[in-house]
């Protein structure tokens, strides 16, 4: 059984492990490109990620904004880069603070690559029809994802499509993954 201690710990190094993300790339971040470079280290759970962000924006470590497209993005605030930085010292690893930068880095090869994440949804336009959502992720030279997916009701395509925007990366390396799968 874990002691309160232990969890404290844990709870701590997550948010510690938020802050250092944002304290690394040095610009603000949309909600998926925390969440794909925090997963990618393979650290923290998805809803522990959405904890430490909740109490980091609480607390004034991190402020959300929406930038000139509409984009919620997260900015670590002068408070929380000193948390990071003092914090810092024996809550993570080195290891761990080598795995962090290194999937935070991931986030700007792909931009600087050419990359883009692109989703549309298409309303039913009648009762019987199906609505449609699209996705389409391009690496910079070629697409490396092509979906469009039929679904029942415009609430599915709606939710479809939030939760690619949340996580384009887990949405395509598990669907390499399934696809790719001996144990089928």
């Amino acid at each position: 059984m874990t002691s309160r201690k232990q969890l404290d710990e844990i709870i701590l190094k997550n948010r510690n492990a938020v802050l250092y993300v944002l304290r690394i790339t040095g610009y603000p971040l949309e909600y998926r490109e925390i969440i794909s470079a925090i997963n990618d280290s393979g650290m923290i759970r998805g809803f522990d990620v959405n904890d430490s962000i909740t109490a980091l924006l609480e607390t004034k470590c991190v402020i959300i904004f929406n930038d000139e497209y509409g984009v919620e993005k997260y900015l670590i605030t002068a408070c929380g880069k000193r948390v990071c930085d003092e914090m810092l010292v024996g809550i993570l690893s080195n290891a761990e603070k080598r795995r962090l930068l290194e999937c935070a880095l991931k986030i700007f090869s792909f931009e600087r690559k050419g990359g883009s994440i692109e989703y549309s949804v298409q309303p039913a336009d009648k009762p019987n029809e199906k609505a449609v959502f699209k996705c389409r992720v391009f690496d910079g030279v070629e697409d490396i994802l092509k979906l469009e997916l039929a679904v029942d009701s415009d609430y599915y395509a709606q939710l479809a499509s939030f939760n690619f925007n949340r996580s384009p990366e887990m949405i395509y390396r598990n669907i390499i993954s399934v696809l790719t799968s001996d144990d089928m």
